[in-house]
């Protein structure tokens, strides 16, 4: 077991490397190819879009083929969406970065949907909720890692051209592919349809609550992310170089990162759902002081969500599973479609920056963390009321 959770969680390092890659890749072709903010959010639109457009295949595909060749088959797949990225932003061309983006989206829309019930089958159910805050604490350390490296790829002070960051990341990906090969199975579920998903989430209120919740706390991570560059940049906020800026994003990301460690172990003591409302409370209240201030007092803010971010997607994703009936992998599926709010939710915030300013621009993830404080609250209350009922 611990080879498999080793190998699952390497691969949700690369996972989220990919997706914090497009953070330091918005405002670099944003410069270049002199794009509003609406357009370049497209490359999110097609990264996360990818998630909406596959998961649900993706969690017919591994009831039909398992776990492991699932786990290999995106593995393959984000490897060969970083080579095109490649050979995409080498040649400036905005259409075929926008293809390359989403194959590696899929790439990793496969392996959320298959290494994430995976390691949540990787051992007994009370203690799933921390192996997947472990795998998405390596996720998040990716996240931290990718900003900081493409520091030296942007900017005047550039080390090397841009589109090698991916020429690296392809071959990781490749790597850890085959050191995939051969991992443990696990059962999947009875059936291979998709259908078997949108059945139980039509038929569960609270399942269709922890999708609206999880596509808005993607929403709110992703749009932060995406924009958190440019706002350093803001001569109201920071002033920040481009370099200068993708390293202090850094910052974001590894909030995210060490909230989940330390969240792991706090989940030993604090319910699931206390964690996320506390969190949520928390989100909700640092974007009201960004929108509020400037400068270093609104840079701070902005840069402490990540610990707000860090325990809701193992959180939230947890106990839509623990919700689950026999179909986990296709529920699995239909909660990965949560994703597309990493589509969309940074789109709005485009229009909004692109039509009044990028600093009123985050009352996006204010509304999202709203939606995630409502569904977390909702769903604590309802736990205490089932644990304070009298037993028939």
């Amino acid at each position: 077991m611990r080879f498999a959770l080793t190998v699952v969680t390497a691969a949700f390092f690369l996972c989220g490397m990919s997706a914090t890659l497009n953070d330091t890749l918005i405002p670099y072709l944003k410069d270049v190819l002199a794009l509003s903010y609406t357009e370049i959010m497209c490359i999110q639109l097609c990264f996360y879009g990818a998630y909406f457009t596959v998961s649900p295949l993706a969690g017919a595909f591994v009831a039909r083929v398992g776990y492991p060749k699932a786990i290999v088959t995106g593995l393959l797949l984000g490897g060969a969406g970083a080579l095109a990225a490649y050979f995409a932003a080498a040649l400036l061309y905005f259409p075929l970065v926008l293809g390359a983006i989403f194959t590696l989206g899929a790439g990793v829309a496969v392996l959320q949907v298959s290494a994430n019930t995976y390691a949540f089958l990787l051992g007994p159910e009370e203690s799933a909720p921390r192996r997947l805050m472990t795998t998405q604490a390596f996720t998040c350390a990716g996240m931290v890692l990718a900003p900081y490296l493409g520091g030296f790829f942007v900017g005047a002070t550039a080390l090397f051209p841009f589109e090698r960051i991916y020429l690296c990341c392809s071959l990781l990906w490749i790597a850890i592919a085959v050191s995939a090969v051969g991992l443990p199975t696990r059962p999947t579920s009875v059936a291979p349809s998709p259908l078997h998903g949108f059945q139980e989430l039509s038929s569960s209120p609270a399942l269709r609550g922890c999708f609206i919740a999880l596509a808005c706390y993607v929403g709110a991570e992703v749009a932060v992310g995406s924009f958190l560059i440019k706002f350093l940049q803001d001569p109201n906020i920071a002033a920040m170089t481009i370099e200068q800026a993708a390293r202090t994003s850094c910052y974001y990301w590894g909030g995210i990162m060490l909230g989940r460690f330390v969240g792991q172990w706090m989940l030993r003591y604090i319910d699931s759902k206390k964690l996320m409302t506390l969190h949520a409370a928390a989100g909700m209240l640092l974007v009201s002081l960004a929108l509020a201030l400037e400068g270093r007092a609104a840079m701070l803010a902005i840069l402490a969500l990540g610990l707000c971010n860090s325990i809701m997607f193992p959180c939230i994703f947890g106990e839509g599973l623990a919700l689950a009936g026999e179909h986990k992998s296709q529920v699995a599926g239909v909660l990965c479609m949560a994703q597309i709010g990493g589509a969309l939710f940074p789109v709005m915030q485009g229009l909004l920056a692109d039509t009044l300013s990028l600093h009123v621009s985050f009352v996006v993830p204010l509304v999202c963390y709203t939606v995630i404080f409502t569904h977390a609250l909702g769903s604590l209350r309802l736990s205490d009321s089932a644990s304070s009922a009298p037993s028939m």
